[in-house]
């Protein structure tokens, strides 16, 4: 999972590309609210979604600097195409039902700091080959 060896002066630019493709992403998710949404919705959810939208684009760049950092080697385009699918979601849950839209917003955070957490911590998952039958 760790880039070793001489690879370890490439860490910080590994995902680059992946960062790249967060940040249009990230972009063209915040000009869809701002365009399509900005007359639609109004008072404490508008800003309630502005806040959400800046903490979701954070935290993802936060992901990428961090898989970035560590060395993490997952597939490049599995977080950026998973995000443009959530933030299409998200944008057609705004404008049809805004509370529910928020209610994802909160689920997306809950994901997305879960995944954060996971692949910081659990790095080698073949310590639980360990306890295979403990369940049975």
């Amino acid at each position: 999972m760790l880039i070793s060896g001489k690879d370890e002066k490439l860490n910080i630019f590994y995902r680059i590309k992946e960062r790249r493709l967060l940040l249009y992403n990230n972009y063209l998710f915040i000009c869809v609210l701002f365009l399509c949404l900005g007359g639609h919705l109004e008072g404490t959810i508008l800003l309630w979604v502005i806040i959400l939208t800046f903490s979701v684009a954070l935290l993802l760049i936060m992901i990428n600097l961090i898989w970035g950092f560590t060395g993490y080697k997952a597939d490049l385009y599995l977080l950026p195409i998973v995000t443009l699918i959530n933030f299409t979601g998200l944008a057609f849950l705004l404008r049809l039902q805004p509370e529910y839209g928020l209610k994802q917003f909160v689920w997306l955070l809950i994901s997305l700091i879960l995944l954060m957490i996971i692949t910081t911590l659990a790095r080698n998952c073949d310590i639980l080959s360990d306890y295979k039958y403990s369940l049975v």
